[in-house]
């Protein structure tokens, strides 16, 4: 409705927000309080934010004389021990696994919900919804490493295996009753993937700034963030990468075949003064971009893998040129001799769009709840169910939404 494109939420930020700081208390996030970053907060973050790598601090020096503002962003990291794990400790580590706990991952909810009393079944694959004819969702069924097929019955279902699987899971549970499958009765499951698009960058800067120390992230460019020029490209958000370059400096220097002690010189120059650029890429919706079962690709157990229609359109290449201008910029501020683009797009993995929520049943999955239009016992959690993408991290968003969720079941039982 403000720019003309893309679809609108069911609900606003300001119901949101309050979920959004359960989410950041449950998941353990450390934010700057004394930062704008341009979503109002009524409540401090549960932890202070972690503090700037030298790196980050001289990037923001520098691109400050220039008018371009670097924020440091949220995370979920711990700043103190925090709900049973460490602080962070600066391993510089945290993809793909933080190797202390410092960071949140899903496993320590899953203890929670174990301690809790419910029974985790590992291994177990769910291959079909069950409903009967009046819409509520009888049972799933799951199938072992072996093949051994187990049905499963319930007052309430949580489907919550992400915005890949569940669609794909949903389009496969197809009965007389609902022949395009469960919760499908607008035709959107699986349509309207998106990702945060991104493209990247480096350069080498004139002086050492040693990335490599701390987290492997630690702030962020929001000038592309939101504004009219929506209506015609998309926002981007500029990531600076804190993570030890020695790996890739390493593998270049080799190609130019240096040895001995002119090898060490030229990685350890490299590494001091390499900086690494990324762009989160916002995509609108776009029904064709979707998730099929495969009507002939077979995973081990002889059920279909997921299919994935996906294009890029003009308004994501609009911001990725915006987004190879910031680079040049910096690398010049930051007094590179060139800069070193790749342009091809890449993933980010915040998936969204594929069980859009919305007020119509005939253009959305769920409703503002993310309980299914057609089974009112039926929630889905998970990045799939936002209709948008913007330029931020999906995570904090789904996390909310599945608490906002969970109470209304909660409630209701």
């Amino acid at each position: 409705s403000l720019y003309g494109v893309g679809v609108d939420w069911p609900i606003g930020y300001d119901t949101l927000e309050p979920w959004y700081y359960e989410a950041e208390v449950e998941i353990g996030v450390a934010g700057p309080d004394d930062e704008d970053l341009g979503s109002p907060r009524t409540k401090p973050y549960p932890m202070t934010k972690q503090p700037l790598s030298y790196y980050d601090r001289r990037l923001r020096e520098v691109l400050a004389a220039d008018g371009l503002h670097l924020v440091t962003e949220p995370q979920a990291r711990n700043t103190r021990p925090y709900d049973g794990r460490p602080t962070c400790c600066g391993n510089n580590n945290c993809s793909p696994i933080c190797p202390i706990e410092a960071q949140f991952i899903g496993p320590a909810a899953v203890r929670k919900a174990d301690a809790a009393g419910a029974r985790v079944v590992a291994n177990a694959v769910v291959h079909r919804i069950e409903a009967d004819d009046r819409g509520r969702i009888q049972a799933v069924h799951y199938k072992e490493p072996d093949g051994r097929s187990h049905r499963i019955v319930g007052q309430y279902f949580v489907l919550a295996a992400n915005g890949i699987e569940t669609p794909k899971l949903m389009l496969m549970s197809t009965s007389p009753r609902f022949p395009q499958g469960i919760g499908n009765g607008s035709g959107l499951v699986g349509c309207h993937l998106c990702d945060h698009v991104g493209t990247s960058a480096y350069c080498y800067g004139r002086e050492a700034l040693w990335p490599g120390r701390g987290p492997m992230r630690l702030s962020c460019l929001m000038e592309e963030r939101d504004g009219p020029f929506r209506a015609r490209r998309a926002a981007v958000k500029i990531n600076f990468s804190n993570s030890s370059p020695f790996r890739a400096v390493t593998a270049e220097v080799l190609a130019l075949g240096l040895t001995g002690d002119a090898l060490d010189r030229e990685i350890r120059d490299r590494a001091a003064r390499r900086i690494g650029m990324a762009a989160f890429i916002e995509q609108l919706p776009r029904r064709e971009n979707r998730v099929l079962p495969s009507a002939t690709a077979r995973d081990a157990l002889g059920l279909p893998k997921p299919e994935i229609r996906y294009a890029i359109d003009d308004y994501v290449r609009g911001g990725a040129a915006v987004a190879r201008q910031y680079y040049g910029r910096i690398g010049r501020l930051m007094g590179a001799r060139e800069v070193h683009y790749h342009d091809e797009f890449a993933g980010n993995n915040h998936i969204t769009g594929t069980l859009m929520m919305g007020q119509d049943p005939a253009t959305s999955v769920v409703d503002a709840e993310t309980r299914s239009h057609d089974h009112p016992n039926l929630f889905l959690a998970g990045t799939g169910v936002m209709p948008t993408t913007a330029t931020v991290n999906s995570t904090l968003t789904a996390v909310a939404l599945a608490l906002r969720a969970a109470a209304r079941i909660a409630a209701e039982l």
